[in-house]
């Protein structure tokens, strides 16, 4: 059963109602869809510089190594390490770490841009009709 017809119907239930006359109209509704990128800068903690420091001046091997020699938990080690690596500001090629070209600006900048995340958002617009 369409709309008109059950709205039709549910109208002339009520025996005191009594359906003059029908009109259909519709609302002129454009939809547009809108993507985007969020990009979140923050300043550069003093470990995350310290890192980027330490893989642009040697090479090493292995996160372990980084956090004895700079004397850091190697668990902050690991997690600050992971995030840089899904920024694209570290890589790790032949087991060694290396900086990115992302990675030797963002450090002379001394911002942390995080990887932009993609977001989809769809919009609703009416337009309105000049009146008659």
């Amino acid at each position: 059963m369409d709309v008109e017809k059950h709205l039709r119907n549910e109208i002339l239930r009520d025996p005191n109602v009594k359906l003059l006359a029908t009109e259909k109209w519709a609302l002129p509704i454009q939809v547009i869809d809108v993507e985007f990128e969020t990009v979140k800068r923050t300043k550069m903690d003093v470990l995350m510089k310290m890192l980027l420091i330490a893989f642009k001046t040697s090479e090493f091997s292995s996160v372990e190594v980084v956090s004895d020699i700079l004397v850091v938990e190697p668990l902050f080690v690991q997690d600050i390490t992971d995030r840089m690596s899904r920024a694209g500001l570290i890589v790790k090629n032949s087991g060694v770490y290396s900086l990115t070209e992302a990675g030797r600006q963002q450090l002379d900048a001394g911002i942390f841009v995080e990887s932009p995340e993609m977001r989809k958002r769809q919009s609703i617009i009416v337009r309105r009709i000049p009146a008659f």
